[in-house]
């Protein structure tokens, strides 16, 4: 499960979403909205390689997990997945897509960028973003805008290939304005 291809994950999950993000968002949403920092805390990481190991026996009961260590969990599965969410060929792609005006043009943008994506990808991206956005809409308690969710997800979900140390810190602000444009607008993005 960690460390594999979402395509390879989602074959032997027999499904479009990985089970084990399904069954995170599940959790987070029925015990964890309003705890504060929610994503921006990392859990202990004892914990979260021992929820690592349950879940590579394909054991997907989260229940005994505390919010931190499953949202850690999270993050680890998309930064060790083989090749990023968004894929190295489309990376450039989204980046563009962000860069484009008036508004109408930047949304077709970000829709053709979207049907790019394998299938995997895209549905897995799809449950993703209407997870962070059940998170944001508690911002008032969690303290975790869809800025802030942003920021924290921007680098996990899209990886420059060959950074340098100059591009390096202008990709990752413009890695956060992506996906917080995709947050926003994604029941848009989706639905077309």
């Amino acid at each position: 499960m960690f460390g594999s291809s979402l395509s390879v994950v989602c074959v032997r999950d027999n499904a479009k979403v990985p089970k084990f993000l399904v069954n995170c968002f599940r959790e987070i949403e029925l015990r964890g909205l309003t705890l504060s920092g929610i994503y921006r805390h990392s859990g202990s990481i004892s914990q979260i390689q021992k929820l690592r190991i349950q879940v590579n026996q394909s054991d997907y009961d989260m229940s005994s997990y505390d919010i931190h260590t499953l949202t850690g969990a999270v993050k680890l599965f998309f930064r060790e997945l083989t090749e990023p969410l968004v894929p190295f060929s489309l990376f450039d792609t989204f980046i563009a897509a962000h860069k484009v005006t008036p508004a109408s043009a930047k949304q077709d943008a970000f829709v053709n960028a979207i049907s790019q994506l394998p299938d995997e990808n895209r549905e897995t991206f799809r449950e993703l973003l209407i997870h962070l956005e059940r998170v944001s809409e508690l911002s008032s308690d969690n303290q975790m805008t869809v800025h802030n969710l942003a920021i924290v997800f921007g680098p996990t979900l899209m990886w420059i290939a060959c950074p340098t140390e100059e591009s390096l810190s202008t990709t990752v602000v413009i890695q956060g304005m992506v996906v917080e444009y995709m947050i926003n607008e994604q029941r848009i993005l989706f639905a077309l």
